[in-house]
Formats: C-alpha cells, sequence, structure tokens
C-alpha cells in the first residue's frame, strides 16, 4: 500500500486508515482476514478491528467464512479506479530473486567440485602417503584391511 494516498479520498471516507482498509478490501480477490488486512493497509490491528466494525454497521464491508470483503459495488468500483493495491506479487517476485540466486550459487559451487579420483590413483609423493608398519600390525591384530600404499 502507498504511504501517500490522495488527500481528497481521505476525506470523502473520512480518514487515511478507513481508506487504506476499504482500499485493500476494493482490491482484494477474496476475502481478507483482519489481520492479513493490517498487513497490507499498514495500518495497525488494533484500528482495523475498529475500522471494520464502523464499516460493517455503515454497511460497506461483510464479514464472511473465509474473512472480510466489501459490500459496496460503488464503493469497490471508485477505489479500484483510484488506489491500486499490489497483493503476492512483491512477495513471490522477492522469493523467485532469491531463488535464482541460490541457483547460481549452488551452480557455481558443482562447477568448483574437483573430479573424483580415478580407481588406480597414485600419490605423487608416496612416502607423504605411506602408513608405518606399526600402524599395519595393529591393523592386522584388529582384524582391519593394511594399508595399500606400501
Amino acid at each position: 500500500m502507498p504511504e501517500s494516498l490522495d488527500t481528497r479520498l481521505a476525506t470523502l471516507f473520512g480518514s487515511e486508515t478507513r481508506l487504506r482498509v476499504l482500499a485493500v478490501l476494493a482490491g482484494a480477490p477474496r476475502p481478507v482476514t483482519g489481520y492479513r488486512l493490517a498487513v497490507a493497509a499498514a495500518v495497525p490491528f488494533s484500528k482495523v478491528y475498529r475500522e471494520l466494525a464502523r464499516l460493517e454497521r455503515a454497511g460497506l464491508v461483510a464479514r464472511g467464512p473465509g474473512g472480510w470483503r466489501a459490500a459496496d459495488a460503488d464503493v469497490v468500483r471508485l477505489l479500484r479506479k483510484r488506489v491500486r493495491v499490489a497483493w503476492d506479487g512483491p512477495w513471490f517476485t522477492e522469493r523467485q530473486r532469491r531463488r535464482r540466486a541460490d541457483r547460481r550459487l549452488l551452480d557455481s559451487l558443482e562447477r568448483r567440485a574437483p573430479p573424483p579420483f580415478p580407481d588406480r590413483w597414485t600419490p605423487r609423493s608416496p612416502r607423504t602417503v605411506t602408513r608405518p608398519a606399526a600402524k599395519d600390525a595393529i591393523l592386522r591384530r584388529l582384524g582391519r584391511a593394511e594399508s595399500s600404499h606400501g
């Protein structure tokens, strides 16, 4: 919801809070819960429920099983002409951007992975990899395999 609203519309509806609540409901594709309405309208929760009660008494909004919805078609048409409310678009856009960034990172890590050793690999300097004879004796006593680097 934009931070600055048309002051003429706020005057028409009585307050900026009321205008924000109605604008979100007018642009909502389905009924909206009070929590989601407060977040989308950038209005404190306590004020949202107070405004919803006032608007319900005036017949401008109605409460249903899925949440609140705008009840007056004329008000909805007016607000849809004058106020735009973006719903989940920015959230999904950010989520997709993060997924693309994560995928690029994972791809770069996969490209950097060293190739696996071939079956008959031998070290450049076998002395650094040769096991001491005492360790081989201990392994034999335990029934384990001895060093293959002899």
